[in-house]
């Protein structure tokens, strides 16, 4: 497993507490960038508007990738307006007015 850490000193926290595991690895560095193995999972946490193309490459066939995904702008953009439900009062999917005024639903 390889972690990827933009913050300098949280990527270190993370080496260190990961130390006693063999099989994990955490670096520093900008996830769209740093090269690492092919991966089954590819899961990130920082929002991004598209998955960068990266993450798509470093996929192994079948393979997934979870990332949140947010609007252009954000967080520039209110989306304090946003709620979690879709249309149909469904649970766990985020809905938000873009700025044309049309709702974004994910």
């Amino acid at each position: 497993m390889t972690a990827i850490e933009f913050d300098a000193e949280l990527a270190a926290r993370a080496a260190a507490n990961f130390a006693p595991a063999s099989h994990v690895r955490a670096l520093h560095g900008d996830g769209t960038r740093v090269v690492f193995e092919p991966a089954d999972v590819i899961y990130v946490n920082a929002g991004a508007t598209r998955p960068a193309g990266a993450w798509f490459n470093r996929l192994k066939e079948g393979g997934r990738l979870i990332l949140p995904l947010t609007a252009d702008g954000f967080p520039n953009r209110d989306v304090g307006a946003g709620r979690c439900s879709g249309s149909n009062g469904a649970p766990g999917i985020f809905s938000a007015p873009d700025p044309r005024g049309r709702d974004l639903s994910l």
